[in-house]
């Protein structure tokens, strides 16, 4: 560059702009080396940003190529655990506290459970269903996901119908004290009628108007029935597929 293109790129339309010291305004040659080693350090620096930006373009395709196949392998394992085979495995307990397989594992629906796995079934199902503490949230949740994987198909309608009948009674108290209920459940009675059972059971209410407690007895007929699971999580929280199949005489007998 000449020195007077140096003076001119100073000074364009009438208009003065910043002037060169006197010491460089003398060496135009060195002037036009600095601006031409400051462009091409520009151009390398465009460079290596689109090179950057290519790159995290790349890295970021490969991370989401990765994470699909990875949501593809879980949502087949997922898949694969949707239906299940439930098999028990009968075991005894020997004198020196050792378990001991007894035959083979069965099918969950070929194994006939003993009376005391549903003795032991009724009584949870009913103090589950008509309990009532201080911890709502745990009743409506933990309670009632218990409850409706012990409960047949056929007993569905039955439930609901406990259950709204059970929401309108707290409905009409939610500006009141609500009062606790507990269950006392006596032991299962089994009939004559195959697969019923006959349970005596008493709801004690206590509240600010029934201080010591308001007891009801009553006496429900239950029939139960089994359960073909599909869900590891239905297998894990009913190991044995028994259910209550239907549920009569609720009325209080005093």
């Amino acid at each position: 560059m000449a020195e007077d293109d140096v003076q001119a790129s100073v000074q364009s339309n009438g208009h003065r702009w910043l002037t060169l010291p006197p010491e460089l305004a003398d060496h135009p040659e060195m002037i036009r080396n600095i601006m031409v080693e400051t462009r091409a350090e520009l151009n390398e620096r465009d460079e290596s940003a689109e090179q950057r930006a290519r790159r995290a373009e790349r890295h970021r395709a490969t991370m989401a190529g990765l994470l699909t196949v990875a949501l593809l392998v879980i949502g087949f394992l997922v898949w694969q655990r949707r239906d299940i085979q439930a098999f028990v495995q009968v075991v005894q307990e020997t004198e020196d506290h050792r378990l001991v397989q007894i035959g083979v594992p069965q099918h969950l629906l070929a194994y006939t459970p003993p009376d005391g796995a549903y003795y032991d079934m009724l009584r949870e199902w009913i103090r589950r269903v008509y309990w009532r503490g201080k911890d709502r949230a745990k009743e409506e949740t933990v309670d009632g996901r218990w409850v409706d994987v012990h409960t047949c198909p056929s007993a569905k309608k039955m439930l609901d119908r406990l259950r709204a009948t059970a929401r309108a009674e707290a409905q009409a108290l939610r500006f009141k004290e609500q009062p606790l209920v507990e269950i006392q459940v006596e032991p299962p009675l089994k009939t004559q009628t195959p697969d019923t059972y006959q349970v005596a059971w008493k709801k004690i209410t206590t509240s600010t108007q029934y201080p010591k407690g308001k007891p009801e007895q009553f006496t429900t007929l239950f029939t139960v029935g089994r359960l073909d699971l599909k869900t590891l999580k239905d297998a894990e929280d009913n190991r044995l597929g028994i259910c209550v199949k239907t549920v009569e005489d609720t009325d209080p007998t005093n």
